[in-house]
């Protein structure tokens, strides 16, 4: 029986599933390593280190049309 996959591996699943819906994938990888204003300058990749769901957040606020 395979490993229940965890909490941040899940939250890092829906984000891609986000991303791709917003951007496509020629942009979804390029997404993750580019600073970004609304994690102060960090690359999504960084924040999601800090917060997993913080980012997830962002993503599905833009997929709302809520944009900052």
């Amino acid at each position: 029986m395979s490993e229940p996959v965890d909490r941040s591996a899940r939250m890092k699943i829906a984000c891609d599933e986000a991303l791709l819906s917003l951007v496509g994938p020629n942009l979804a990888e390029r997404w993750w390593s580019c600073p970004n204003k609304a994690f102060d300058g960090r690359t999504p990749a960084e924040e999601f280190e800090i917060d997993p769901s913080g980012v997830y957040q962002y993503l599905i606020e833009y997929c709302m049309g809520n944009y900052q």
